[in-house]
Protein backbone atom coordinates (compact mmCIF):
# COMPACT_ATOMS: atom_id res chain seq x y z
CA UNK A 1 0.00 0.00 0.00
CA UNK A 2 1.23 3.90 -0.35
CA UNK A 3 0.12 7.18 1.65
CA UNK A 4 0.05 10.07 -1.04
CA UNK A 5 -0.06 13.46 -0.13
CA UNK A 6 -1.60 15.83 -2.70
CA UNK A 7 -1.77 19.79 -2.44
CA UNK A 8 -2.28 22.85 -4.70
CA UNK A 9 -4.58 25.42 -5.37
CA UNK A 10 -8.02 24.79 -6.37
CA UNK A 11 -8.37 23.80 -10.07
CA UNK A 12 -5.16 21.64 -10.34
CA UNK A 13 -6.39 18.64 -10.47
CA UNK A 14 -6.03 17.29 -7.35
CA UNK A 15 -9.11 15.26 -6.62
CA UNK A 16 -8.87 14.09 -10.70
CA UNK A 17 -4.96 12.98 -9.95
CA UNK A 18 -6.59 10.42 -6.50
CA UNK A 19 -9.19 9.23 -9.07
CA UNK A 20 -6.76 7.52 -10.99
CA UNK A 21 -5.45 5.79 -8.27
CA UNK A 22 -5.76 1.67 -8.17
CA UNK A 23 -8.42 -0.16 -7.41
CA UNK A 24 -12.29 1.30 -6.17
CA UNK A 25 -12.06 4.44 -3.92
CA UNK A 26 -13.76 5.58 -0.45
CA UNK A 27 -13.76 9.07 -0.63
CA UNK A 28 -14.30 11.11 2.27
CA UNK A 29 -15.62 13.99 0.95
CA UNK A 30 -15.24 16.41 3.90
CA UNK A 31 -15.98 19.55 2.49
CA UNK A 32 -18.60 18.56 -0.18
CA UNK A 33 -16.08 19.21 -3.23
CA UNK A 34 -15.22 15.97 -4.88
CA UNK A 35 -17.96 15.98 -7.49
CA UNK A 36 -16.48 18.62 -9.45
CA UNK A 37 -14.18 16.39 -10.17
CA UNK A 38 -15.42 12.65 -10.22
CA UNK A 39 -18.17 13.09 -12.74
CA UNK A 40 -15.62 12.23 -15.14
CA UNK A 41 -14.58 9.02 -13.52
CA UNK A 42 -17.27 6.21 -14.05
CA UNK A 43 -19.60 5.41 -11.17
CA UNK A 44 -18.87 2.30 -9.96
CA UNK A 45 -14.87 3.42 -9.89
CA UNK A 46 -15.49 5.15 -6.35
CA UNK A 47 -18.13 5.33 -2.95
CA UNK A 48 -18.61 8.65 -1.98
CA UNK A 49 -19.48 9.41 1.17
CA UNK A 50 -20.23 12.67 3.52
CA UNK A 51 -21.17 12.99 7.04
CA UNK A 52 -25.03 14.21 7.39
CA UNK A 53 -24.76 17.39 9.02
CA UNK A 54 -26.01 17.72 12.64
CA UNK A 55 -27.33 20.96 14.12
CA UNK A 56 -24.72 20.14 16.98
CA UNK A 57 -21.44 20.17 14.75
CA UNK A 58 -21.60 23.50 14.52
CA UNK A 59 -18.39 25.48 15.73
CA UNK A 60 -18.84 29.10 17.11
CA UNK A 61 -16.60 31.93 16.24
CA UNK A 62 -12.89 32.10 18.29
CA UNK A 63 -13.38 32.19 22.03
CA UNK A 64 -16.78 30.90 22.01
CA UNK A 65 -18.26 27.65 22.82
CA UNK A 66 -17.28 24.38 20.53
CA UNK A 67 -19.84 21.81 20.20
CA UNK A 68 -20.57 19.16 18.14
CA UNK A 69 -16.88 18.12 17.07
CA UNK A 70 -16.29 15.08 18.77
CA UNK A 71 -19.27 13.82 17.91
CA UNK A 72 -18.18 14.01 14.30
CA UNK A 73 -15.23 13.00 14.36
CA UNK A 74 -16.51 9.58 16.18
CA UNK A 75 -19.06 9.70 13.03
CA UNK A 76 -16.15 10.07 10.50
CA UNK A 77 -13.47 7.50 12.61
CA UNK A 78 -16.64 4.73 13.02
CA UNK A 79 -16.70 5.08 8.96
CA UNK A 80 -13.25 4.87 8.74
CA UNK A 81 -13.02 1.93 10.42
CA UNK A 82 -16.00 -0.24 8.56
CA UNK A 83 -14.40 0.66 5.52
CA UNK A 84 -10.95 -0.54 6.60
CA UNK A 85 -12.35 -4.27 6.64
CA UNK A 86 -14.12 -3.42 3.36
CA UNK A 87 -12.27 -5.61 0.20
CA UNK A 88 -14.60 -3.90 -2.70
CA UNK A 89 -12.27 -0.71 -1.91
CA UNK A 90 -8.59 -0.77 -2.52
CA UNK A 91 -7.93 3.14 -1.72
CA UNK A 92 -8.98 5.66 0.87
CA UNK A 93 -9.30 9.41 -0.18
CA UNK A 94 -9.59 12.16 2.23
CA UNK A 95 -10.83 15.23 0.78
CA UNK A 96 -9.27 17.28 2.43
CA UNK A 97 -7.27 15.88 5.06
CA UNK A 98 -7.05 20.05 6.61
CA UNK A 99 -10.83 19.23 7.15
CA UNK A 100 -9.90 16.23 9.21
CA UNK A 101 -7.43 17.85 11.22
CA UNK A 102 -9.53 20.30 12.00
CA UNK A 103 -12.51 18.32 13.21
CA UNK A 104 -9.84 16.35 15.21
CA UNK A 105 -8.05 19.21 17.02
CA UNK A 106 -11.49 21.41 17.51
CA UNK A 107 -12.41 17.81 18.96
CA UNK A 108 -9.66 18.03 21.24
CA UNK A 109 -10.73 21.80 22.55
CA UNK A 110 -14.14 20.87 22.88
CA UNK A 111 -12.95 17.90 25.61
CA UNK A 112 -11.18 20.80 27.34
CA UNK A 113 -14.39 22.96 26.94
CA UNK A 114 -16.11 20.18 28.29
CA UNK A 115 -14.13 20.11 31.40
CA UNK A 116 -14.00 23.22 32.24
CA UNK A 117 -17.87 23.41 32.35
CA UNK A 118 -18.04 20.12 34.80
CA UNK A 119 -15.51 22.49 36.84
CA UNK A 120 -17.57 25.39 36.81
CA UNK A 121 -20.75 22.97 37.74
CA UNK A 122 -18.88 21.64 40.20
CA UNK A 123 -18.40 24.54 42.03
CA UNK A 124 -21.80 25.71 41.96
CA UNK A 125 -23.43 22.32 43.16
CA UNK A 126 -20.70 22.32 46.14
CA UNK A 127 -22.51 25.92 47.12
CA UNK A 128 -26.13 25.20 47.06
CA UNK A 129 -27.79 27.12 46.78
CA UNK A 130 -27.11 29.45 43.96
CA UNK A 131 -28.09 26.31 42.07
CA UNK A 132 -29.36 23.13 42.06
CA UNK A 133 -30.12 21.98 38.17
CA UNK A 134 -28.93 19.55 36.14
CA UNK A 135 -25.03 20.17 34.23
CA UNK A 136 -27.20 20.84 30.70
CA UNK A 137 -29.11 23.45 33.03
CA UNK A 138 -26.02 25.17 33.90
CA UNK A 139 -24.99 24.96 30.84
CA UNK A 140 -27.73 26.79 29.08
CA UNK A 141 -28.09 29.47 32.09
CA UNK A 142 -23.62 30.11 32.00
CA UNK A 143 -22.26 29.25 28.94
CA UNK A 144 -21.81 32.64 27.86
CA UNK A 145 -20.55 34.26 31.24
CA UNK A 146 -17.50 30.93 31.06
CA UNK A 147 -14.44 32.11 29.60
CA UNK A 148 -14.06 29.76 27.34
CA UNK A 149 -10.80 28.06 26.03
CA UNK A 150 -9.91 29.63 22.60
CA UNK A 151 -6.45 27.73 21.60
CA UNK A 152 -5.27 24.44 22.76
CA UNK A 153 -1.07 25.09 24.14
CA UNK A 154 1.54 23.41 22.17
CA UNK A 155 1.95 20.10 24.79
CA UNK A 156 -1.81 19.12 24.22
CA UNK A 157 -1.58 18.89 20.62
CA UNK A 158 -0.18 15.38 21.48
CA UNK A 159 -3.66 13.70 21.54
CA UNK A 160 -4.58 15.12 17.95
CA UNK A 161 -1.15 13.89 16.41
CA UNK A 162 -1.75 10.88 17.72
CA UNK A 163 -5.06 10.31 15.95
CA UNK A 164 -4.12 11.61 13.06
CA UNK A 165 -1.05 8.80 13.06
CA UNK A 166 -2.83 5.98 13.92
CA UNK A 167 -5.35 6.64 11.23
CA UNK A 168 -2.28 6.02 8.92
CA UNK A 169 -0.74 3.31 10.61
CA UNK A 170 -4.29 1.42 11.23
CA UNK A 171 -4.72 1.89 6.84
CA UNK A 172 -1.10 0.59 6.35
CA UNK A 173 -2.05 -2.62 8.48
CA UNK A 174 -4.68 -3.30 6.63
CA UNK A 175 -2.92 -2.76 3.55
CA UNK A 176 -4.91 0.12 1.77
CA UNK A 177 -3.80 2.97 -0.22
CA UNK A 178 -4.33 6.07 1.71
CA UNK A 179 -4.44 9.47 -0.89
CA UNK A 180 -4.65 12.81 1.21
CA UNK A 181 -6.05 15.90 -0.34
CA UNK A 182 -4.78 18.99 1.22
CA UNK A 183 -4.79 22.76 0.63
CA UNK A 184 -1.69 24.85 0.92
CA UNK A 185 -0.89 28.07 2.88
CA UNK A 186 2.06 30.83 2.23
CA UNK A 187 5.59 30.55 3.76
CA UNK A 188 6.11 33.09 5.66
CA UNK A 189 9.93 34.79 6.34
CA UNK A 190 12.14 37.72 6.08
CA UNK A 191 11.56 39.70 2.89
CA UNK A 192 13.06 43.19 1.41
CA UNK A 193 10.97 46.16 3.07
CA UNK A 194 11.90 47.75 0.20
CA UNK A 195 14.28 50.74 2.51
CA UNK A 196 17.46 48.14 3.06
CA UNK A 197 15.69 45.83 5.67
CA UNK A 198 13.55 42.65 6.30
CA UNK A 199 10.07 42.05 7.48
CA UNK A 200 8.13 39.00 8.53
CA UNK A 201 6.24 38.38 4.74
CA UNK A 202 4.92 35.92 2.39
CA UNK A 203 7.96 34.71 0.53
CA UNK A 204 5.88 33.28 -2.56
CA UNK A 205 6.63 29.78 -1.28
CA UNK A 206 3.74 27.50 -0.75
CA UNK A 207 3.78 24.55 2.21
CA UNK A 208 1.10 21.93 2.59
CA UNK A 209 -1.60 23.62 4.82
CA UNK A 210 -2.77 21.40 7.73
CA UNK A 211 -1.22 18.98 10.04
CA UNK A 212 2.42 19.83 9.96
CA UNK A 213 3.59 16.11 10.43
CA UNK A 214 1.86 15.20 6.84
CA UNK A 215 5.06 14.71 4.58
CA UNK A 216 7.22 13.05 7.59
CA UNK A 217 4.09 10.46 6.98
CA UNK A 218 3.70 9.61 3.97
CA UNK A 219 5.66 7.56 1.35
CA UNK A 220 4.62 10.46 -1.73
CA UNK A 221 4.31 14.20 -1.53
CA UNK A 222 3.10 16.12 -4.57
CA UNK A 223 2.71 19.99 -5.47
CA UNK A 224 0.94 20.55 -7.55
CA UNK A 225 0.38 23.61 -9.86
CA UNK A 226 -0.99 24.55 -13.51
CA UNK A 227 0.28 27.12 -16.19
CA UNK A 228 -0.66 28.56 -19.24
CA UNK A 229 1.84 27.67 -21.91
CA UNK A 230 1.24 28.27 -25.95
CA UNK A 231 1.95 25.08 -28.18
CA UNK A 232 2.10 26.24 -31.38
CA UNK A 233 -1.09 28.94 -31.99
CA UNK A 234 -2.74 27.72 -29.04
CA UNK A 235 -2.41 28.92 -25.28
CA UNK A 236 -3.44 25.61 -22.81
CA UNK A 237 -3.73 24.29 -19.40
CA UNK A 238 -0.66 23.04 -18.43
CA UNK A 239 -0.78 20.55 -15.12
CA UNK A 240 1.91 20.41 -13.42
CA UNK A 241 2.83 17.72 -10.45
CA UNK A 242 6.35 18.50 -8.08
CA UNK A 243 7.21 15.65 -6.29
CA UNK A 244 8.00 16.85 -2.64
CA UNK A 245 9.12 13.41 -1.06
CA UNK A 246 9.92 10.15 -3.24
CA UNK A 247 9.43 6.81 -1.51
Amino acid sequence: MTVISIRGPFGTAKSSFAATMPGKKYWFDLESGAARALWRFPADSYTLWRPQPQPEWLTYSRGDRVVGQSEKYNTIAAEFIKILSDKEHQTIVFDTWKELWTTVSQAELQRKQDAQLEQAYGAAMAGRPPFQGTMVEYAALMGSNINWRATLQSIEYAAPNAKMSNLIYICKQFSKNLVLICHERDVYGDVPDGKGGYVKGPTGAMELDGWKETLDQVDWGFAFSQARVKIGEKVVHKFIATIEKSA
